[in-house]
């Protein structure tokens, strides 16, 4: 059986399947497949599809018949609630539509397991890329990555309805697409080596903006509407408002 759900206040089309103790949801609704062509991949899913885990479960790699790639996680068990509060908080998630943050694309709830659906982002973490020797971020790369990182998050704290605290950003939690590449305690001593092409001036004013963002009296750290202006000022120096998103264009 298939239910569609239009929320015109938000622009979320959410489409529901179920069946035999199997229920899919998706937002948005533009998968180009059908409730049982997904089921079916994740149902065959398994260790050979496996690109990572973390606290909250395991994540794979869904590939579908004409190639589409998505990313999967299987929540731990540990980490299961109440069906319908779990489903309420996911049709917010699924709400959120922005340049800088992840597409939850669906939920799946199985007989054994519920699965998030999520855009696949091929280039992995950034955590892979700071840590791993055989890979390298030009620092023009990571003030995108700083910029990026500060816009998804000002979004869920000032833009989003409602807000949303993420409560827990590292680098392995942050995404990087093919955008990201394309384009006595001195400073020097706080620069990866690997970036030759740093500008200390630059530099020295994001550990400025970091120091701030740490500071011991949470009163005086800025908004992340805030450090987004900064980084914007550093970064898309004279005209960031080109690549800047409204939130007239979200949700």
């Amino acid at each position: 059986m298939d239910i569609f759900v239009c929320n015109t206040t938000n622009r979320l089309r959410i489409r529901v399947f179920v069946s035999a103790g199997t229920k899919l949801i998706t937002f948005h609704g533009d998968l180009p497949y059908t409730s049982i062509e997904i089921i079916e991949k994740l149902e065959t899913l398994d260790e050979h599809d496996v690109v990572g885990s973390g606290g909250y479960g395991t994540v794979y790699r869904m590939v579908m018949n004409d190639c589409g790639t998505f990313a999967v996680k299987r929540i731990d068990r540990s980490r299961e609630g109440s069906d319908q509060v779990f489903e309420r908080e996911l049709e917010i998630l699924g709400s959120i539509k922005h340049i800088n943050l992840v597409n939850l694309r669906g939920y799946c709830r199985l007989p054994t397991s519920k699965l998030l659906i999520y855009d696949y982002v091929a280039l992995g973490s950034l955590d892979d890329f700071l840590h791993e020797e055989d890979r390298e971020l030009k620092w023009s790369a990571r003030l995108r990555i700083a910029l990026g990182s500060a816009r998804g998050i000002a979004y869920l704290h000032h833009d989003c309805s409602p807000k949303i605290v993420h409560r827990d950003i590292k680098s392995s939690n942050i995404l990087l697409d093919m955008n990201t590449l394309l384009k006595e305690n001195r400073l020097e001593d706080v620069v990866d080596k690997r970036c030759t092409d740093a500008e200390m001036e630059v530099v020295e004013t994001l550990l400025e903006i970091a120091a701030r963002c740490t500071d011991a009296n949470p009163d005086e750290r800025p908004t992340m509407n805030q450090v987004l202006q900064l980084l914007e000022q550093e970064v898309m120096s004279p005209c960031p408002s080109e690549l800047y998103e409204s939130q007239s264009d979200y949700c």
